[in-house]
């Protein structure tokens, strides 16, 4: 049995499959998956895996050697324990999520951002500590390989023109950027709205449709629509520069919300 419905985990259910292991099931305490749409379908679905979701493990049972779990439906983020039920299995996974490993960011006085466990970093991906930039999943945990690269190419120009000069004369003008409503946070932490920027986020519900928006000072100034939102996929925007206007604004800072467009919240 696996506990958590991560990736990592997912896929594994995959290949004990294929080994020859029988998976009884995944169990996951929230009301959604944490991953990826493609895992699910391609890791539990296509092998009848059964997916247990708003479920918590309230015991392993056995001693020298495990025996099964017992599990309970949640309701109202508490146990239904008259409900609660036991899979026999041998053997018990856990995929509950990454946490970023910056031991050496602490040490370098660097701030960390206690959402993601990463650096909080600005627009060119510098962290708060000068010429110090922080990407892949360090900064905050991805789902792809392909925007871990795409990430990198960008703190490594970054790296170069701070080398090089760029960053050593005018300082950019970073604006924050606030995770608002249904959004559980965004890199980077603050923006050069005259800069184009790619701001990554996570979504905290689930959306066949949604509106993406920025705001400041009480003003609409970006909107995106969105297809498809779920907490476990990355969200990543690419804001052209000169979209969000100019930085002089008394201060206001940015705050980016997801709303639901014609369908509710799941």
């Amino acid at each position: 049995m696996i506990i958590g419905s991560g990736d990592i985990g997912l896929i594994m259910a995959r290949r004990l499959t294929l080994s020859g292991a029988k998976v009884e099931a995944v169990v996951e305490i929230q009301p959604f998956p944490s991953g990826l749409t493609r895992n699910i379908v391609q890791c539990l679905n296509d092998y009848s895996i059964p997916l247990y979701l708003s479920h918590s493990t309230l015991r392993i049972i056995g001693r020298d050697r495990v025996e099964g779990v017992e599990i309970a439906p949640l309701e109202n983020g508490a146990p239904r324990l008259e409900k609660a039920f036991t899979i026999d299995c041998d053997t018990v996974l856990l995929s509950v999520g990454l946490v970023p490993e910056n031991e050496l960011s602490a040490h370098a006085g660097i701030s960390l951002n206690p959402v993601t466990n990463g650096a909080f970093v600005d627009s060119t991906l510098m962290t708060s500590v000068p010429g110090v930039f922080a990407c892949g999943n360090v900064l905050h945990i991805h789902d792809l390989v392909d925007r871990v690269a795409g990430e990198a190419s960008r703190a490594g120009d970054s790296c170069a023109d701070w080398l090089e000069g760029a960053g050593s004369g005018k300082k950019r003008a970073e604006v924050p950027l606030k995770a608002g409503a249904n959004i559980r946070y965004t890199v980077p932490s603050t923006i050069d709205p005259e800069s184009k920027t790619t701001v990554c986020l996570r979504s905290m519900v689930m959306l066949d449709r949604g509106i993406l928006k920025i705001m400041r000072g009480g003003a609409e100034i970006y909107k995106k629509s969105l297809k498809w939102v779920r907490p476990g996929e990355m969200i990543s925007v690419e804001i052209p520069a000169g979209t969000l206007g100019v930085a002089s604004t008394a201060g206001e800072p940015f705050e980016i919300s997801l709303n639901a467009a014609g369908e509710g919240v799941k």
